[in-house]
């Protein structure tokens, strides 16, 4: 059980990890993430068979997509987004899910305010900054939005307690 729970942490963690890099750097959180943080899931499901109500980790998955992809169609989110919130929606369930929803808005605000502060204020061309700084300076200017980072950072902060 211990191994079927570290197989399915890093599972979970590591492309998590990984969506909030690309999607900062590149606009772009490949389908094979959301793929992995899925099978981590069914992982830790047969090891807390008992335990999990798997149904109503399905729903959360289900309305969490469902929702996404209207946000998609308006225009408001990529299909990566979508489909990482779909994701991460099976991990949460009802206890968690509600926590989840709250840091997303909370970050997701803060971080557009920020960006939307910086594009007011951006006077210089975006290659003359450090070169770590240059994906959210071109985000400030073109009006994008990473939403794989907010998704991230909601995700390290509600997901753990299933592993503790």
């Amino acid at each position: 059980m211990v191994i079927l729970d570290i197989l399915a942490a890093i599972l979970l963690f590591a492309p998590l990890c990984f969506a909030a890099i690309s999607d900062y750097r590149h606009m772009i959180v490949p389908n094979w993430v959301s793929g992995l943080i899925a099978l981590g899931f069914v992982i830790f499901a047969a090891g807390h068979w008992a335990a999990i109500d798997l149904q109503m980790h399905l729903v959360i998955a289900a309305v969490f997509f469902g929702i996404a992809l209207i946000c998609w169609f308006a225009g408001w989110l990529g299909g990566g987004d979508v489909k990482l919130l779909g994701a991460v929606g099976l991990w949460l369930g009802t206890p968690y899910a509600f926590a989840f929803l709250f840091i997303l808005a909370v970050v997701s605000a803060t971080l557009s305010a920020s960006l939307l502060v910086v594009r007011k204020l951006l006077k210089r061309p975006v290659d003359s900054f450090a070169p770590v700084l240059q994906p959210a300076m071109r985000m400030a200017h073109s009006g994008q939005f990473a939403y794989a980072i907010p998704i991230v950072v909601a995700s390290l902060a509600t997901l753990p307690r299933h592993f503790l």
